[in-house]
């Protein structure tokens, strides 16, 4: 305060001069006065803010694709997710059915299904089919020369053994359709 000014009762003050929260103004000056739980609130409003601008601006978390632009020759065709795929083209000596997929990533595909192979006992046309189980990883992926991501090996592992004796077997896949 400052000296040689009285200060008038507060009925008989100019009402127009109040402050932002209705305090009459010493001095009959108007001015702004923020109390402690206002200015928490704008500090808590911008530093929301720049957290979430932060995190807008952040490399987003890396989600594996489960449908990734990736594919398996099947003979004459390049497919996703097959649900019949032949490994012996020529002779269709080997064939995988009902295949499910559990995962398909641009680096592996898992799944399981049925394999049917021709003993080829006492020679391909005259063998039987053996059926068994099988569970089927398809890796190594590669691009075709037609500018294709396609997987180049399959490994599987057998429930009962093959006319060769394995249980377990990584072949590889053709990277380019048959023409």
């Amino acid at each position: 305060m400052s000296e040689g000014k009285t200060l008038l009762p507060l009925e008989t003050r100019d009402t127009n001069l109040r402050n932002t929260y209705g305090a009459p103004d010493i001095g009959g000056r108007i001015t702004r006065r923020y109390p402690h739980n206002v200015l928490r609130k704008l500090v808590l409003i911008i530093a929301t803010f720049w957290t979430i601008s932060a995190c807008i601006q952040a490399d987003p978390p890396v989600v594996v694709q489960q449908d990734s632009d990736i594919y398996v020759v099947n003979c004459v065709t390049f497919e996703q997710k097959p649900v019949e795929l032949v490994l012996y083209c020529a002779d269709a000596g080997q064939i995988l059915t009902d295949i499910k997929w559990s995962s398909w990533t641009g680096t592996e595909a898992i799944g399981y299904g049925t394999s049917t192979t021709n003993d080829c006992e006492p020679n391909c046309a005259a063998g039987t089919d053996v059926v068994t189980n099988v569970d089927i990883k398809l890796i190594k992926p590669v691009t075709s020369a037609e500018g294709r991501q396609v997987f180049s090996q399959i490994e599987m592992q057998y429930e009962n053994p093959q006319p060769s004796g394995v249980m377990d077997e990584i072949l590889d896949l053709p990277t380019d359709i048959l023409r």
